[in-house]
């Protein structure tokens, strides 16, 4: 038993080891909240893209999702994700995790027409028992200063 625990640890920082090197993104931990948040935010960036409204409800939490509730619920919504989002690109630049139910991601958003905004995302645990994911969007900050 003990060596086919080995075996699967090994295994796993093995396939955990070229990532490590990507000079796009830090890469997150194995097993820590960060890789949770990255997968977290990659569901999130997908579901602007194509618009989906019902991914980025379950995404989203806390007064986040209460603010943007009438949004999702808006058939024409969806398409102007679709539209704003259509050829943009994401790029997260840093993990933080300020206690272990809470990580902050700071990404870095280009637009088709070059335009990039930086904005910071919170993280929190969800409560849920279910096949939603770990973490939830709970704020959005647009960071003002310059790059």
């Amino acid at each position: 038993m003990k060596y086919t625990a080995f075996f699967f640890f090994i295994v796993l920082c093995l396939a955990a080891l070229p990532t490590s090197f990507a000079q796009n993104s830090p890469a997150p931990g194995v097993g820590d909240s960060n890789g949770d948040a990255a997968a977290t935010m990659d569901q999130y960036f997908l579901a602007l893209t194509r618009g989906d409204s019902a991914s980025l409800e379950t995404l989203l939490g806390g007064r986040l999702l209460e603010k943007r509730k009438k949004l999702l619920s808006n058939p024409v919504y969806s398409g102007y994700l679709k539209k704003t989002y259509k050829d943009a690109t994401f790029k997260v630049l840093n993990y933080e995790s300020n206690r272990p139910e809470s990580v902050t991601v700071e990404v870095l958003i280009t637009f088709s027409g070059s335009e990039t905004v930086r904005k910071n995302y919170r993280l929190e645990r969800t409560e849920t028992n279910s096949q939603q994911p770990t973490l939830v969007v709970v704020s959005e900050t647009t960071i003002a200063e310059p790059l």
